[in-house]
């Protein structure tokens, strides 16, 4: 192991995370020849519009359900070579998830009902992390090759990942202001400067609320090597399409170390700056330029009126939600 990549594993001796470029040996065999590592990213992309045929990683949800109570959490792999994960909340497999790839105003109504009904909360009792989810919220995650590939063996630091992706939803207001502002947009083109704006500032609010959340739950250190892995790897016997993502990754993520703080223009804020809030111990209070427009001018001025306009239909559906979105149970 080279030098540089020890110096990323000693944050736990109190040393910091450094932006130098990590030249690692990928582990995952059809990433080193070309055309199994082309066919990935086509087969990524299909999975992506039809994730009824992602396979559920067995061995990454038993590691992660190690940690979780109250939650239940499948993890399914998908085959594109660059590190990506998400997740969807209130859907229970994969063929609920593909019926929402049709509908999906039919999953975000059904969601924000289920997170509205009994929002998520989350606390550490013996090293374990216990869900309030009285709703029994499910979460479906993706995780890709490339994220596997990079962090490898660091199962913390793909457990912050995943808590990461949760945290979303458990601060899901950003995320769904940012889902209004992109139908606003197209509702409205004459004004649609205005909602780009508003979006990237709720998707900027949704990061560092994520942050937070996995910091809250004590892997704050863990997500910050996770992220400066992923942002600065180049798996050096990669094949040249997998390392050319590699470098397109590295340099961006470069770039919107300097441009970030000077003209926060990014749907993420610069990796700088959350592996800095992540170890330094910052808290994430209103001091964050994002979340004191959120928790301010754009909450009380969008998503209250909305609230109240909604609060009728979302009682009525609220009671028969079960009915209406079988999908959803």
């Amino acid at each position: 192991m080279n030098r540089s990549i020890i110096n990323q594993l000693e944050l736990y001796e109190g040393k910091k995370l450094s932006e130098e470029t990590l030249k690692v040996k990928t582990t995952d065999e059809t990433i080193k020849q070309f055309f199994p590592s082309l066919w990935n990213g086509i087969k990524g992309d299909i999975q992506s519009i039809f994730p009824i045929v992602t396979k559920k990683s067995n061995k990454d949800t038993r590691q992660f359900n190690r940690i979780v109570k109250n939650l239940e959490t499948n993890i399914h792999g998908m085959s594109h070579t660059q590190p990506n994960a998400y997740t969807l909340p209130g859907i229970g497999n994969k063929y609920h998830a593909q019926v929402s790839m049709f509908i999906p105003p039919v999953w975000l109504l059904s969601a924000i009902i289920q997170l509205s009904r009994s929002q998520l909360k989350a606390k550490v009792v013996k090293n374990k992390i216990i869900f309030n989810n009285n709703a029994k919220i499910k979460m479906l995650l993706w995780q890709s090759k490339g994220i596997i590939d990079i962090l490898g063996s660091e199962s913390r630091a793909l457990n912050a990942v995943y808590l990461h992706e949760i945290g979303h939803w458990v601060n899901y207001k950003p995320v769904i202001g940012a889902a209004i502002m992109n139908i606003m947009k197209k509702l409205v083109p004459a004004l649609a400067v205005v909602f780009i704006v508003l979006n990237i500032v709720y998707a900027r609010a949704a990061e560092w609320q994520a942050d937070r959340f996995a910091k809250e739950v004590g892997y704050g250190d863990d997500l910050a090597l996770a992220l400066t892995k992923i942002g600065y790897t180049v798996r050096k016997d990669a094949t040249v399409l997998v390392k050319i993502g590699d470098y397109i990754r590295l340099i961006s993520m470069k770039l919107i170390n300097i441009v970030d703080d000077v003209l926060p223009i990014f749907s993420h804020p610069s990796m700088r700056n959350r592996v800095k809030v992540l170890q330094d111990g910052i808290v994430f209070e209103s001091d964050l330029k994002e979340q004191l427009l959120l928790e301010t001018t754009i909450t009380d001025t969008l998503l209250l009126p909305i609230q109240k306009l909604l609060k009728p239909v979302d009682k009525v559906l609220g009671k028969n939600v079960d009915l209406l979105f079988p999908f959803a149970k």
